[in-house]
């Protein structure tokens, strides 16, 4: 059950490899941004945090603390807006939404995954004798999450977009926040979008900017604003949030380190 949970989790991403003596190693889900440093493609969806907790029920059982610390905080949803109460039961658990971003997570809890996600890799890659390449995913720093954030478009994608802002009438959506506008292209979201919405940035990164805030190295402090917050009050500056502890608006995504 292990072998295959750790399999899946491994195998939905990418990993290349060039020849036996010169190994180019993409740490698996990750988008290289410099030599030796990569950042996830996507924000951690409710499909890894559910392969997450399937690992530790596996080792640990369902009953453990380990297990229950892992749990997200479904009651996130209410917290400001009662009319959220089926998300309570659905958002985290029906299968709808699986590809959407885990939220309910606390600075703990996402630093734990990461460390699991380390060693659940590792060791899918010693069995089966990939590599023995030294990395580590983590949290990124502030600066690290701006350096990707301030990467923009390729032309080709700057191409896309002036398309769409002439089909739209200048009002093409480039993430999942609200605008100061309504009307076509401009509704407000309501809700988080699956993972993969919009068009990624300049290292095939998605939803640097909304759907979720992502949490950063440094405690408290989120980056790249949600569905709930303006995109004048967040992208133009790259603004900060502050956070106590779980949020419906809330997610995170990881980096990773080779050494």
């Amino acid at each position: 059950m292990k072998e295959i949970i750790l399999f899946t989790f491994i195998s939905s991403f990418t990993l290349s490899f060039l020849s036996p003596k010169k190994v180019d190693f993409r740490p698996p889900g990750t988008m290289k941004v410099v030599d030796n440093f990569y950042i996830d493609e996507i924000e951690v969806s409710n499909r890894y945090w559910h392969e997450y907790l399937s690992a530790l029920k596996e080792k640990y059982g369902e009953r453990s603390a380990i297990y229950k610390q892992a749990l997200p905080d479904t009651n996130v949803w209410t917290v400001d807006n009662k009319s959220n109460q089926p998300f309570v039961e659905t958002y985290f658990r029906h299968p709808s939404y699986q590809d959407y971003p885990v939220v309910g997570i606390s600075y703990d809890q996402a630093k734990a995954f990461c460390d699991w996600r380390t060693e659940a890799v590792k060791e899918m890659m010693q069995r089966t004798g990939m590599t023995t390449v030294n990395f580590a995913y983590r949290l990124p720093t502030q600066t690290e999450w701006e350096l990707i954030a301030n990467a923009g478009y390729t032309s080709k994608q700057e191409k896309s977009l002036r398309k769409a802002n002439k089909k739209y009438d200048g009002k093409a959506r480039t993430c999942n926040m609200k605008f100061g506008q309504t009307g076509k292209g401009y509704n407000s979201p309501v809700m988080t979008a699956p993972v993969r919405t919009y068009l990624p940035n300049k290292y095939k990164v998605f939803n640097i900017y909304g759907n979720v805030a992502e949490m950063v190295a440094e405690p408290k402090v989120a980056m790249g604003g949600s569905f709930l917050h303006y995109y004048d009050d967040i992208v133009p500056t790259n603004a900060t949030l502050t956070y106590d502890g779980p949020q419906s608006w809330l997610g995170f995504r990881s980096v990773c380190e080779i050494y």
